[in-house]
């Protein structure tokens, strides 16, 4: 793994509510340095989720422009913002869940599934992925038998079996106080060290909390100074 820089300059997002459009994104500026660990915070929840969306590639800006290490991203076709999605991301998010029906394993699976990888490295890199983050004992468990913590490993395994440049994190249970969530973000920290990936939270800063190397606050949707 290695990490992404992304850069968003004047970046605008319009949502049609009814009638009208509503701008939830009003001339987003921001970079973020590669191997960064970064928490988009601030009050403006619908701004926070907004940014986080384009950030991902789950969406396009509407205005603007977006680059990945100097490639330009803003006007991707749907089928390439997928491909680049599946390439620089991982996802740890309650809105983007594990599936209950499936086994731990083909949930972590499924990025590398996605790429056509081989039978072999796909399970020679789930058990690598389960095993750094504590989840290999899960992998022939139904992902809807796993309680919180174990979710969220899963989650992670599954979201760094790709080897991506970026992890995307969107789990306000991650930056709670307990004893499951400080050891999960003690993983992150160690696989940003080991590896240089960028880090992408979005979420409210508990009390104590700290580690991030940017508190990227978002009112009104603008980056606040």
């Amino acid at each position: 793994m290695s990490g992404a820089a992304i850069e968003l300059r004047d970046v605008r997002k319009l949502y049609k509510v009814g009638p009208i459009f509503v701008e939830t994104l009003k001339g987003i500026d921001l970079a973020i340095q590669e191997g960064e660990m970064a928490l988009l915070t601030g009050d403006d929840l619908e701004g926070r989720a907004a940014l986080m969306r384009v950030l991902g590639l789950i969406e396009p800006p509407t205005g603007g422009a977006m680059t990945i290490d100097g490639d330009d991203v803003t006007n991707l076709s749907a089928a390439a913002r997928s491909s680049a999605r599946n390439a620089v991301f991982g996802y740890v998010s309650e809105g983007l869940p594990l599936i209950d029906g499936m086994s731990v394993y083909d949930n972590v699976t499924l990025p590398l599934r996605m790429r056509d990888a081989t039978r072999r490295e796909i399970r020679d890199r789930a058990l690598q992925s389960a095993r750094y983050v504590g989840a290999e004992g899960l992998l022939r468990l139904r992902a809807g038998r796993l309680n919180p913590e174990e979710t969220r490993r899963a989650q992670l395994a599954r979201a760094i079996v790709g080897a991506p440049e970026a992890l995307w994190v969107d789990d306000p249970w991650l930056l709670g106080s307990s004893p499951g969530a400080a050891a999960l973000m003690d993983t992150f920290a160690s696989i940003r060290a080991e590896t240089g990936v960028t880090l992408i939270f979005c979420g409210d800063l508990s009390a104590g909390k700290g580690g991030f190397d940017r508190l990227i606050r978002i009112e009104q949707g603008r980056v606040a100074p």
